[in-house]
């Protein structure tokens, strides 16, 4: 939302700007940090993004881990068994992103929001070079295709409330761009945004990854026959074995390649062939593609069955068990008290208690005051704490005089006022270094 500043005096400081809006967290550069830290799985935020979104995020922290792996492998492992192949390169620039940050994991660092707008700001493309009546050139390294979305930020644009415009582009020549229409903010030297790229959307919109379960086959001699056996590479025990009865006749020419190359044939399965190792000479006597394709699917059937009864029992064996310390009762309300500001005591909703669930948790902790959560209760009134955060406008400003910043020109309290008059009181908790919003009346 878009606010007003106001000093106590009632003077503007900032004009309807988005003082509250937070770029996007991206921890893809420190994974390994996090890893080692103990972290055993990320979770990619997705509400309200649409498949490609899902695709491109998922793509690129998987596959940044699997390199992470590939690099300790002594230390790190994959939870699961599969292993994916894409067909496209991820990249986090070309999807919806307000700018990125990773916020505070090394300390406090300024520029960590987004007032200008609260949209997808996307990625940058280049300067505007040169205008036309009808068309405008771009100095860059980026290519255009038709139908592109753009966008650049006019911060001199009246009394508009969002400083973020875009328009579409209707024809591309080269780096010559013809807008279905142009755009009047438009100047040259502006920095220019691509938040909808048409050529990697198109080439999100298919198919962009294969996940297969890499298995290791085993071929060999039986008394009457054939056997094949099937598991994964890295434990044995897991081996399901088929086995066909066919009469041991010697070869007229070589077999293995054939032998490699039909029980290879997994694609219609979840899985991927990683290694045909084949025992007892079995290659000298001649076997017919249609038995190895038995065999094959045989092997297959067993190995997924085997399978089954597997995760059915390690399913069984993770459910948890009550312990008698449910969690820490004993630490009482001590140890809440420790993990949150001092300002969780004064106001107990914080704790956000919204169920009988969440009242019941708290209760067996050693809470005395379990009160509803704000939204739960009417009878706050005014001066009540709303939301606490990290974030703070004095700093992001640049008015952090502990920090190195300038001295600021107004008078505290400052509030943020939206257009229909509601006002919110700021309070900088400088001792814990966060920003405090508080309720008042307009």
């Amino acid at each position: 939302m878009a606010f007003d500043l106001k000093d106590s005096d009632g003077k503007v400081i900032e004009r309807q700007r988005h003082l509250l809006s937070l770029k996007d967290m991206s921890q893809i550069d420190h994974l390994e940090t996090l890893m080692r830290s103990g972290a055993c799985a990320f979770k990619i935020e997705g509400r309200l993004k649409d498949i490609n979104y899902v695709k491109n995020v998922v793509s690129a922290y998987s596959q940044r881990l699997n390199k992470i792996i590939a690099q300790h492998p002594g230390e790190f492992c994959r939870a699961s068994l599969g292993k994916v192949s894409y067909t496209f390169t991820p990249d986090l620039n070309k999807t919806f992103n307000r700018g990125y940050t990773n916020y505070f994991l090394n300390g406090r660092q300024p520029d960590i929001f987004s007032p200008d707008t609260p949209k997808a700001l996307g990625e940058f493309v280049g300067r505007v070079k040169e205008l036309r009546h009808d068309s405008f050139n771009v100095a860059g390294t980026a290519s255009f295709a038709n139908g592109d979305g753009l966008c650049f930020i006019n911060r001199d644009n009246g009394e508009q409330k969002e400083a973020l415009e875009g328009f579409r582009v209707n024809r591309a020549v080269g780096n010559r761009l013809y807008p279905y229409k142009m755009p009047h903010g438009l100047k040259p030297g502006m920095a220019l945004y691509r938040n909808q790229d048409q050529a990697f959307d198109k080439e999100l919109n298919g198919k962009t990854a294969d996940r297969r379960i890499p298995v290791s086959l085993r071929f060999s001699l039986t008394p009457d026959g054939f056997a094949l056996g099937l598991s994964l590479p890295t434990d044995k025990t897991s081996e399901a074995i088929a086995t066909v009865v066919f009469d041991h006749q010697p070869a007229q020419k070589p077999q293995r390649d054939n032998i490699v190359r039909q029980l290879s044939k997994l694609g219609t399965t979840i899985y991927d062939c990683e290694s045909v190792e084949i025992e007892d000479g079995a290659d000298r006597c001649f076997v017919p593609s249609s038995v190895l394709a038995e065999l094959r699917r045989t092997a297959v059937e067993k190995f997924d069955a085997q399978q089954a009864v597997r995760k059915a029992a390690d399913r069984r064996a993770a459910v948890p068990r009550a312990t008698a310390s449910e969690g820490g009762r004993a630490s009482g309300q001590s140890g809440l008290t420790i993990a949150n500001p001092p300002q969780y005591g004064k106001f107990p909703y914080l704790y956000n208690i919204s169920n009988h669930a969440a009242r019941a948790f708290y209760e067996r902790q050693g809470m005395q005051d379990t009160s509803p959560a704000y939204e739960c209760e009417t009878t706050h009134g005014d001066d009540a704490l709303l939301m606490q955060c990290r974030h703070c406008i004095r700093f992001s400003l640049g008015y952090c005089t502990r920090r190195g910043g300038r001295k600021p020109a107004w008078r505290e309290p400052l509030y943020l006022e939206l257009g229909d008059k509601r006002r919110f009181r700021l309070e900088f908790d400088c001792k814990d270094c966060q920003m405090n919003v508080i309720a008042c009346q307009p």
